[in-house]
């Protein structure tokens, strides 16, 4: 595991459902998180926002939809 800062991670799943679905799913997902974010409806990607709270000082997701069947996660604290 490497350290840096401003701390980030990044990672792929893969997925077995729709493009649809998988958009339905995370759209859904981020607003029962509560997490303000927006679509590029055009390249698939989604990007939220996470608030300051005790335990994070505030991070960005980025989401996208990559070669199917593959769903792209990037997380970077937002110091």
């Amino acid at each position: 595991m490497a350290f840096g800062f401003p701390a980030s991670h990044e990672t792929e799943i893969e997925v077995t459902a729709s493009r649809h679905m998988i958009r339905d799913a995370i759209g859904g997902s981020l607003e029962l998180l509560g997490w303000s974010f927006s679509v590029d409806e055009a390249s698939n990607v989604f990007t939220a926002q996470v608030p300051m709270s005790l335990n994070s000082w505030g991070e960005k997701f980025v989401i996208s939809l990559a070669e199917e069947p593959t769903v792209r996660i990037q997380s970077n604290c937002r110091l």
